[in-house]
Formats: structure tokens, C-alpha cells, sequence
């Protein structure tokens, strides 16, 4: 090693010197540039973004309405406003046809801008008429505006609606017009019809460009000719939907009612399709004026039944697709409430429906405790209506809190289902199941118990299959730890002979949790659609075997079933995260299934989702909880994104359909990694799992959020934890207001419906104390105040500090709206962020169409405010004057 001598060590300490001076003047000057750039780009106040290219279609002719004719100069501002509503459903596409009311055709085609500018060529002779589109994709809301010049009239409309119209008054001079928009994120279809007149000497042409101003810069909007988009919420409500579906007996042919928003009212067009299952085609389109619901095939023929209900009354049509003919067997009935065809087909058993007249004196005394549901002093009356003469037979009148659970296979008897209240014992209700002999019209019960929920008769007459809780039977259906109450909404079946009035519990080693079944006199097997953890499956019970067997179908979650009586066929509705609502027919003898029909394949058909992944976690118990991740549709796993958690918390599993209420696919759009999971306690996933519900109220739920959000935080680095928000609803929103009071691991949250005061919601919602029958079985406000109190956020709202939307229908039964307004109040009392919105005639589901956009975009604007930190939607929304 060479030693050091003074000459060395003199020359060593200047060098690393100079070394150390050079790396903070390399790095301050690097920072300097920095803040220079910094400061350059906070000064960019605005940008004007050019159309460089436009979809065009035309020039075409344009015939003048009559009564223009005779002007020497036509006002194309008065034909704008008698073209209201005439504008056609575009989608504009590159090489796409349309079709002009004079039945010639042109296609969609791409000009380039000159300087800007796109010109059109005109015809001298002629009035002519041409397209323009162009689509501006935004990731955040935005304020901006659309400059337009043109020497000819033009009138603008976006996303189909019209923006603005410039006459011939106004195009003397070709002056730029400023026209101020705002739009939320997604892609928007900017569409200009321009007009040409003849003999017109100035060049027939179109300039513009859309000017962002600060703070809208970043991202800036992109202008495109591309259709492809993220999803938006009106891919969601306007989409035509499958309301019911009905498959003939012989599993010929099939009949689905469709309904869509007439937007922008909150009125909906109703339709039935009737389909060829053979030569797989649709042969009828059946498009009353009224609304139409229940669908049912005649078990003899080629008949087809439906309800068409207008002011107040309802009617029935029987449509004979063999002969053509129509009719109308009841009309304008009061309070037809359902009917149900008898096996011969032959005649039609219908209900009627009354209700006490209110008191006078503007007094009401509760009976009992179901008194405040509307229906609990309703009384059915049933008759039987024979088709060939129309004569009306009476089977039994005013019978309170009855219902059919449906008529025998021979049409003998008639099953009934009659609530009796109970109010010192749990569940305060219970029910009666009588046989109604329709020759004698003598009434006989057959079975008394707790826990019901519907009853299905064998092919042979001789059995029933009931579903209704693990207790339904007593003990005989319970698969819980010893001591351990289970959860009632766990639905199972058992198999009840009319003969013995002997009960065998049928599913109780079968997990998933039953939502409907059907006993198919083809094949003698019993068909459950069920709850399997997040997915709804198809399963097969053979009754003598009483093995259970799954069938394999190409959706994730079952919507809508429907069996034919005669034969091993069924017609369905299904979807998938990331596949809307299908039609499909499946062959059950041979497990064969064909797509039947695809309702919104044109309206998704650019639409663009993100991948969707599971992912699942252990507790510190070592139980595994499963979710899945929403990914944005342009997810770059080396950025940040803020991240959405969404749950439910109840009785039930968040399921794997498309859409919903809280649609998480349009969450993603907006650029949130959504991250959902199933917290313990929802049915579906066994017993056990389910009864960890009961008498939790959150603390297990609770934990397991917190704990299941750490774990995924640390295992996706992509999420930045500081831009982390969550939302529930219902019990979910009460699964808000708590986790608020537990941790501070959100940057903001929502909370729609919630419940922040356990009692007040026990005592007061429609359904408080019948739910609280289960979810705090034997647990009541006097003997388990470590529930009702300590459990309830009010009571710990000093605690909350992160920002917290709550959102309330005005008219909520479920859960009375001031289970918001209390815990508002507290919050508003305490200094902390919150915002409370009601939704004006809503009740616990938000249904109206327009209400339902804002109350979408309430929610998305909350996020942004607080996870991307843009304001302006909400300010926007909700200004703070």
C-alpha cells in the first residue's frame, strides 16, 4: 500500500473538494432548472388544442319543408328549432353507413384540416346538408371552450344534445364564436350540422379549437376521430335491459320484455321479443304504449300472457302467436295484483287486491309491529277466470297478508302462504301454509313454522320443496358450531311430504345459498339458481339421490331463470365483470348452451374495460377473505394510482355482475384501482362463514377491512396509499361511518344509506327490527347496549376525521334518511369535512333516471376532490354560495 506524504496529502483534499463543490453545483442547478420548469408550466394558463382531422358524412341534398319554399331566403335558425328531436343516434366510425330519409346511403369518411380549417364541397344548385364529428376524450372534469367559425348556418350538439345555432344573421362575417362547455370525464361526441346554400359563392367550410384553461391543463383533453371509450354511466342506464323472460312449456320459444330510459325523462319504453328457439330468430316484436310485466307462457298452446298497466289499473292480454288473434280478458282492473295459469290452460287464476279505508279523523293506531309497511293491512281476493265463456268464479275473498305460492300440478289446489304476526318471539312473525281444495273451496293447514320463504310443488303432487333458513326445520338444517346462532338469510331447501308432513333438510352440507329453484317435470330434477361466494351458479338436485351437482355456464352471475315446464330446457339471463347482461338458451339433458341475444352489443361495442383480477388475503384467525381487483382501462403498473374500496359487509356477497347500483367497471374508468372484498358473514360461502354475521354489528368486519387494505396496499405498490378512498351502502354505509371511527387509512369517504345510530334504525326503518331478528338475534337495546351503543358511530363521531360524503334518499323506509342528518349534525358540531346530500322523493335505491346521473356524479366528484385532488367538478356541483 503506498503511503501518504504531505505532497500527497496537499493534493487529496482539494480533489474530493472539487468533487463535493461540482456534486452541489451540479445539484443545485438541476433544482434550479427544476423550479424554473415548475414555474414555466404554472404559467401556461391556457391551450388551445387544433382539430387536425374530422369525420364527415355528405354533403348531401336537403329538401326544404314546404312552407320554407316560397322565401327568398331561407332562416335555417327557425328549421334548427323544428329539428328538435330529429337529429339521428350517430356513433360516427370510419367507414360506417348511414342512411338518409331519402333511402340513399353514405359512409363516414376522414378529411384532414387545412390551416385548420376542413372544407366541404358543395353542389351550386342545391340546399345541402353535411356531418362533422369528432370526439373529445377528457380524464378529469373540465371547464373549456369551443371556438367555431364558418361563413354557413351550422348548429353543434354534444353527446346528442344541442349546444348552439348559427343563421344566417350571424354568418355575414366568418367571426370566431366562443361557446363555454363543460365536460366530465370520458369521451364526448362533438357533432356539427352544416348547411350549404345555393349559389353560394363563399367556400363551404368549418375552423375551431378548444381552448383549456388553468387548472384544466393537466391531463389536457385528447381530440380524436377514434369511437373507442371508457365506460360511462350512461352506457349503464341507457342500455336496453332485460326486464323478464318467459320460456314456453315444449322449450320452443322464448319471450323477453325489455324496457329503456326514454332519456331524458324518467320514463321507459317497454317491448316483448318473442324468439324461435329452433331456427334461433326473432319472429315478433310485440311494442304496446303501455308498461308491461309478467310474462307467462299458456302450459297448453302457443299462447302467450302479460299484464299492461296504465293509470292506476292493469289489464290482461293473451296474445295466440298460432292464429294471431288478441285479447284482452280483463281490462282496467284496480289493484290486479297477479295471476297465474291454470295446467290445462283452460282457465287463469288472478288476485285482487284492497286496502282499509284511512281514518277520518287523520289518526292512525299501530297494530302491531308490521303496521307501518304498507301492505300490512292489505287483504287478497282470488278468482278464477274461464277463458271460453269469461265467467269470473270467486275462490276466496279478503284474505289477509296471504300469498300464492302456486297451484298443483293437476290445477286441484291451490297452495297458499299466510303471514301471522308474533311479537314476543323471534323472528316476530311466522308462517302458515294452507291447501285450498278448488272444487269444495275448503281451506286445510299444512304446515306451520318460522323462517319461510317459498314453497314449490313436486311433478307428482305428493311433495313440496321449501326454502327458507337453517331453522326452518329446528335444528335439522343447521350446520353451525355448537352455541352458534345461524344466519337466517342463508338460504336452504327441504324436501316436505304431504303424506307424513315429514321434513328432510336437503342442502345442509351444501354451501352456496339458495336464491331460487324449480322442479322440472321433464327430468324430475330440482334446478337452484345459488349464491356461490360472488358468483350465481346452476346446479342440478336429483330428489332421490340428493346429490347436488353444478353445471357449467359461460357468465359469472345468473340475473334472471326461467324453466321450461315440459321439457330439460332453460332461457336465461346472465353477466360477468367484464361482460354486460346476455340472453342465453341451455339444453340441460345435454348441458348445451347458445347465445340468443346480445341487448347492448352496439352501445358496448367501443366500449373499453379494464381487466379484473382476484386477489385474497388471510386474517390473523387465518381466514381467508376473498375480493377482486378493477383495474383502469389504460392501468401502467409503473404510475401511481388512487385506489376506491368497496364493500358491503352484510348478509350478502358483493356479486360479480356487471354494473349495479356501485358500478365498479365505471369506477375504473375514471382511473381508481377499485379494490373489493367480501368481508365475513355473507352467505354463500357456508354456514359458518354466515353466522359470523350475527350479533357482530362491524367489529369483525371492521378488522377485516382495515387489515385486508394494509395487506393489498403493501402488496400493490402501483396504489399510493395516501390517495386511498372507500364506500358502502346500506349496512355498507354503516361499515363507513365505523371503519371512519377505527382508522385513518382513508383520505375520504361515502357513505349512501348508512347507519350511524343502531337503535333508532332498529326501531324506526321498515325492516329494522325484522333484520335485527337476525343480523342481533335475542340481542335487543336493554340487554346488549355494547351493541346498540358502543357499536353505533354517533356515539364515537368524535373519532371520525376523515372527509366523509353522505348521500340519502329523501324518502328512505329502509333506513330512515336521519340516520344521515344525526350523524351530519355531529360531524358539522365536531368542525369536521363532511357533506351530506339528499335525494329529493328517492328512497333507499336511487331509480330515477336524471337523479341517478347526478347522484353518479356526486360520488365521482367527492373522489376527485379528495383522491386526485381536483375540486372543480364538485365545486361545480355543489358551489359554495
Amino acid at each position: 500500500m503506498k503511503r501518504l506524504t504531505s505532497k500527497t496529502k496537499n493534493s487529496f483534499f482539494p480533489f474530493y473538494l472539487k468533487i463535493i463543490l461540482s456534486f452541489f453545483l451540479f445539484f443545485g442547478l438541476t433544482q434550479l432548472l427544476s423550479v424554473a420548469g415548475q414555474n414555466l408550466k404554472d404559467q401556461v394558463k391556457s391551450k388551445n388544442l387544433t382539430f387536425s382531422q374530422w369525420l364527415v358524412l355528405g354533403p348531401h341534398s336537403y329538401p326544404l319543408p314546404h312552407s320554407l319554399k316560397k322565401l327568398d331566403k331561407v332562416d335555417f335558425g327557425e328549421i334548427f328549432k323544428l329539428e328538435k328531436t330529429s337529429l339521428p343516434q350517430f356513433t360516427p366510425e370510419k367507414g360506417t353507413s348511414f342512411f338518409w330519409p331519402d333511402g340513399s346511403a353514405s359512409r363516414w369518411r376522414i378529411i384532414s384540416t387545412e390551416n385548420n380549417e376542413v372544407i366541404l364541397q358543395a353542389q351550386p344548385e342545391a340546399h345541402q346538408v353535411g356531418y362533422l364529428a369528432n370526439y373529445i376524450d377528457v380524464k378529469r372534469w373540465v371547464y373549456a371552450e369551443l371556438h367555431l367559425a364558418s361563413h354557413h348556418p351550422f348548429h353543434v350538439y354534444l353527446d346528442g344534445q344541442p349546444l348552439f345555432s348559427k343563421g344566417l344573421k350571424q354568418v355575414a362575417k366568418k367571426a370566431q364564436m366562443a361557446i363555454p362547455i363543460s365536460l366530465t370525464p370520458g369521451k364526448h361526441l362533438l357533432l356539427i350540422k352544416s348547411f350549404a346554400l345555393p349559389n353560394e359563392k363563399k367556400k363551404w367550410s368549418i375552423s375551431g379549437f378548444l381552448s383549456v384553461q388553468s387548472p384544466y391543463l393537466h391531463p389536457l383533453p385528447e381530440l380524436t376521430i377514434s369511437p373507442s371509450q371508457r365506460l360511462t354511466i350512461h352506457h349503464l342506464l341507457d342500455r336496453p335491459q332485460v326486464n323478464q323472460l318467459s320460456i314456453s312449456p315444449d322449450g320452443e320459444k322464448a319471450a323477453l320484455l325489455f324496457r329503456q330510459i326514454k332519456a331524458p325523462s324518467d320514463n321507459y319504453r317497454w317491448w316483448i321479443e318473442i324468439y324461435d328457439l329452433k331456427e334461433k330468430k326473432l319472429i315478433q316484436t310485440i311494442s304496446p304504449s303501455s308498461t308491461i310485466s309478467q310474462l307467462k307462457w299458456s302450459p297448453q298452446g302457443d299462447r302467450l300472457a302479460y299484464l299492461l298497466q296504465e293509470k292506476g289499473t292493469a289489464s290482461l292480454r293473451l296474445h295466440d302467436l298460432s292464429t294471431g288473434e288478441i285479447i284482452t280478458p280483463l281490462s282496467s282492473i284496480k289493484n290486479l295484483q297477479t295471476y297465474f295459469w291454470f295446467p290445462d290452460g283452460e282457465s287463469i287464476l288472478y288476485v285482487i287486491s284492497t286496502k282499509e279505508k284511512p281514518d277520518p279523523k287523520g289518526l292512525f293506531r299501530f297494530r302491531h309491529l308490521a303496521d307501518r309497511l304498507p301492505e300490512a293491512r292489505q287483504k287478497l281476493s282470488f278468482f278464477r277466470l274461464h277463458l271460453t265463456t269469461l265467467a269470473r268464479q270467486p275462490l276466496l275473498l279478503d284474505s289477509p297478508t296471504t300469498s300464492v305460492e302456486g297451484l298443483s300440478p293437476s290445477g286441484d289446489k291451490l297452495l297458499l302462504a299466510r303471514t301471522v304476526v308474533k311479537e314476543t318471539e323471534r323472528p316476530f312473525a311466522q308462517t302458515k301454509l294452507y291447501l285450498l281444495n278448488l272444487t269444495s273451496l275448503e281451506c286445510e293447514k299444512i304446515w306451520e313454522g318460522k323462517w319461510f320463504t317459498h314453497a314449490i310443488w313436486s311433478p307428482d303432487a305428493r311433495k313440496l320443496l321449501l326454502l327458507g333458513g337453517p331453522s326452518l326445520a329446528g335444528p335439522l338444517g343447521q350446520n353451525v358450531p355448537p352455541g352458534v346462532i345461524p344466519n337466517e338469510y342463508d338460504t336452504q331447501a327441504y324436501l316436505f311430504d304431504l303424506a307424513t308432513q315429514k321434513i328432510i333438510p336437503l342442502t345442509k352440507n351444501f354451501d352456496p345459498a339458495i336464491n331460487n329453484a324449480f322442479w322440472n317435470a321433464a327430468d324430475n330434477n330440482i334446478y337452484l339458481v345459488a349464491t356461490e361466494k360472488s358468483y350465481k351458479k346452476l346446479f342440478y338436485l336429483n330428489p332421490t339421490t340428493r346429490k347436488i351437482k353444478p353445471l357449467s355456464l359461460p357468465v359469472e352471475v345468473i340475473e334472471k331463470f326461467s324453466l321450461a315446464t315440459n321439457k330439460p330446457a332453460a332461457l336465461w339471463v346472465g353477466s360477468s365483470c367484464q361482460n354486460p347482461q346476455k340472453v342465453y338458451v341451455t339444453y340441460l339433458d345435454r348441458q348445451q348452451t347458445n347465445l340468443l341475444c346480445f341487448p347492448g352489443k352496439e352501445l358496448f361495442k367501443h366500449v373499453q374495460l379494464g381487466k379484473v383480477e382476484n386477489w385474497a388475503f388471510k386474517t390473523k384467525k387465518g381466514q381467508v377473505i376473498e375480493g377482486r381487483i378493477y383495474y383502469p382501462p389504460d392501468f401502467d403498473p409503473n404510475k401511481r394510482y388512487p385506489c376506491l374500496v368497496y364493500y358491503y359487509g352484510g348478509t350478502l356477497p358483493t356479486t360479480r355482475e356487471f354494473g349495479g347500483r356501485y358500478p365498479k367497471n365505471l369506477y375504473a374508468a375514471h382511473g381508481y384501482v377499485v379494490y373489493v372484498l367480501q368481508p365475513s358473514g355473507a352467505v354463500g360461502f357456508g354456514q359458518a362463514f354466515s353466522a359470523l354475521h350475527v350479533n357482530d354489528w362491524g367489529q369483525i368486519v371492521a378488522e377485516e377491512i382495515i387489515t385486508g387494505v394494509k395487506q393489498f396496499l403493501a402488496a400493490h405498490p402501483f396504489v399510493d396509499p395516501s390517495r386511498v378512498g372507500c364506500l358502502g351502502a346500506s349496512f355498507g354505509g354503516f361499515m363507513t361511518m365505523t371503519l371512519l371511527t377505527k382508522t385513518n387509512i382513508f383520505a375520504a369517504a361515502v357513505a349512501h344509506a348508512g347507519i350511524s345510530l343502531i337503535p333508532s334504525y332498529w326501531g324506526q326503518g321498515y325492516w329494522g327490527y325484522a333484520y335485527s331478528a337476525i343480523a342481533t338475534a335475542n340481542s335487543y337495546p336493554w340487554n346488549r347496549k355494547d351493541i346498540y351503543v358502543e357499536r353505533s358511530p354517533l356515539f364515537n363521531a368524535d373519532k371520525i376525521t376523515t372527509p366523509l360524503l353522505l348521500l340519502h334518499g329523501s324518502v328512505d323506509t329502509n333506513v330512515p334518511p336521519g340516520e344521515s342528518t344525526q350523524l351530519f349534525t355531529a360531524l358539522r358540531i365536531l368542525g369536521r369535512e363532511v357533506e351530506y346530500i339528499q335525494v329529493k322523493g328517492q328512497n333507499h335505491q336511487i331509480l330515477a333516471y336524471n337523479q341517478r346521473i347526478l347522484w353518479t356524479k356526486t360520488i365521482l366528484a367527492w373522489l376527485a376532490k379528495w383522491l386526485k385532488k381536483q375540486p372543480e367538478w364538485w365545486n361545480h356541483l355543489y358551489p359554495s354560495s
